[in-house]
């Protein structure tokens, strides 16, 4: 049998995404917090995406990394587009078999880590409810804790599997099902989250819920009636088609990866973070977030590295993205789930 496997770049064990803007006050605390859980230099990769701030949340995340997180990188985009299209980013350059998302203010509790992880050995995507039996929430007022249960209502009659608290910022993947799903999403907003989720529940991707601790922090930059009307406009657009994802661009290797030589050959030619599926006659490769000029130049490195196999440029649409996702579904469920966390995670 040609059995496919996910080739991981990384030495990290885990990828953490923390999506930033203008979080000069508040993300201090979480970046303390996780180098509390750093178990050593090469466990975790922090990824901190700086959303266009004005302050210093840019080079509070660097100096925070250039100590505690040596495996970590800040990703500095120029303009404020949302966290949907910060998350974008971040996973797109994530490298570890694991990857988490949450939000720089930590509203949840990290108490969650340990058992996301362990969800993760059964789940394609883990996520955090403060609904669910034994979650707790505290310092929310009234007024807002009804607009926020009303707004994540209407999301979860809207999306395919009914789930009640899509917009928990707190979020784990197996990596490949993290990477599909981004790049396979159009909305930039906080209407992102149900859009990952619903695409999940129609690719047939199991999803589990966790109970959280969560806790309101001043100074949220979210307007809960703005930006809960803006949310379910780009949500509409979205399940109407009237937003499409760009195609998604990548490559094919004819012949596959079969040794550790060619391994490193294969990751010294490719960018950071991205996606490749292995197979022993076929290799296909997905770079982050690459235009076609930069997909020709990877080409160009890939011929240089294997004169003798033949490379060329495949592109995905929105439709045959599902043929991706089934092979997540279907094809190395244990190899990710189980290998990736007792091998990499030590579980």
């Amino acid at each position: 049998m040609n059995k496919q496997r996910f080739l991981f770049r990384g030495e990290a064990k885990i990828s953490i995404v923390i999506p930033a803007f203008n979080e000069e006050l508040r993300l201090p605390r979480l970046l303390h917090e996780l180098r509390m859980m750093q178990h050593d230099d090469t466990y975790m990769e922090l990824i901190v995406v700086d959303d266009g701030s004005h302050d210093n949340t840019r080079h509070i995340g660097q100096a925070a990394i250039d100590k505690y997180f040596p495996l970590g990188r800040v990703i500095h985009l120029p303009e404020n587009k949302g966290k949907g299209n910060a998350l974008r980013h971040g996973v797109g350059a994530a490298t570890a078999p694991i990857i988490f998302t949450m939000d720089a203010d930590m509203a949840t509790d990290l108490s969650a880590v340990e058992p996301a992880l362990e969800a993760l050995r059964e789940n394609h995507i883990v996520i955090g409810s403060r609904v669910a039996e034994q979650s707790s929430i505290t310092g929310n007022s009234k007024i807002r804790d009804v607009m926020t249960r009303s707004f994540s209502k209407v999301l979860s009659l809207l999306i395919r599997e009914k789930l009640p608290d899509t917009q928990c910022g707190f979020k784990a993947y197996q990596s490949p099902t993290a990477k599909i799903l981004f790049a396979s999403s159009v909305i930039n907003g906080f209407a992102h989250d149900a859009e990952i989720l619903d695409l999940a529940t129609k690719y047939e991707l199991s999803i589990a819920e966790i109970p959280v601790h969560w806790t309101a922090v001043p100074g949220s930059k979210v307007k809960i009636l703005k930006d809960s009307l803006k949310s379910l406009y780009e949500f509409t657009l979205y399940r109407t088609k009237r937003r499409k994802a760009d195609p998604l661009r990548g490559l094919i290797l004819e012949g596959g990866i079969n040794n550790g030589e060619d391994q490193e050959k294969l990751f010294r030619s490719t960018p950071r973070g991205s996606l490749i599926f292995n197979q022993s006659t076929l290799t296909q490769v997905f770079p982050s977030n690459s235009n076609n000029e930069e997909i020709y130049q990877i080409i160009k490195s890939l011929n240089t590295e294997f004169p003798k196999h033949k490379v060329k440029a495949k592109t995905f649409t929105s439709e045959s993205k599902n043929w991706l996702n089934v092979r997540i579904r279907n094809g190395e469920k244990e190899d990710v789930a189980i290998r990736s966390l007792k091998d990499h995670v030590g579980k």
